[in-house]
């Protein structure tokens, strides 16, 4: 299977990136993967998509001006049974057990309304506010982002790449696991 190199291992460094939805619901529907069912007793469309429409819905994916990315190839290999649309767009790969994923209810620029219940993210980033109103977010621990896609926008949506941060929280239990 091919590979995918724009995220890497590397304890003590967590990627991190911030977004804006029109609802926050899309947010959770952007960061899952979507599976092809070929029984239709397992059929959810909140998750999946039946054999005959999943082909339409992933070559939604494959744009255009993606085509001469060096991991397109890489992604029509390994999205033959599923699909994520935020691996797509920042040209990544990773094990979705290990991602730290949130939302409030309103755009704001102050970390602590944005983490919640994630209060130990507050260490992690420089600042307690944040260079936009954001509504979610996404980090994965023990990993570096080395990608060029550092911002993914439509009409409903904004997704940008915040950097990678030094911590020690979760980095030493997500490696103990790799």
């Amino acid at each position: 299977m091919a590979e995918i190199f724009d995220i890497k291992k590397q304890a003590g460094t967590m990627a991190f990136w911030i977004g804006a939805f029109e609802n926050t619901d899309d947010f959770f529907k952007y960061i899952q993967p979507w599976y092809c069912v070929f029984d239709d007793s397992y059929y959810n469309p909140e998750y999946n998509f039946k054999e005959a429409d999943f082909d339409i819905e992933r070559s939604k994916l494959f744009r255009e001006e993606n085509k001469n990315r060096t991991v397109e190839a890489c992604f029509l290999d390994i999205f033959d049974e599923h699909f994520n649309r935020f691996k797509y767009d920042f040209g990544i790969n990773f094990d979705e057990d290990f991602q730290l994923v949130g939302s409030c209810s309103a755009l704001t620029i102050d970390t602590k309304e944005l983490f919640g219940e994630w209060g130990e993210l507050l260490s992690v980033l420089p600042s307690d506010k944040l260079p936009f109103p954001c509504n979610c977010f996404f980090a994965y621990p023990s990993s570096i982002y080395i990608g060029e896609v550092t911002e993914v926008k439509s009409d409903k949506m904004l997704m940008r790449f915040l950097g990678n941060f030094k911590e020690n929280i979760f980095s030493t239990d997500i490696m103990a696991n790799l």
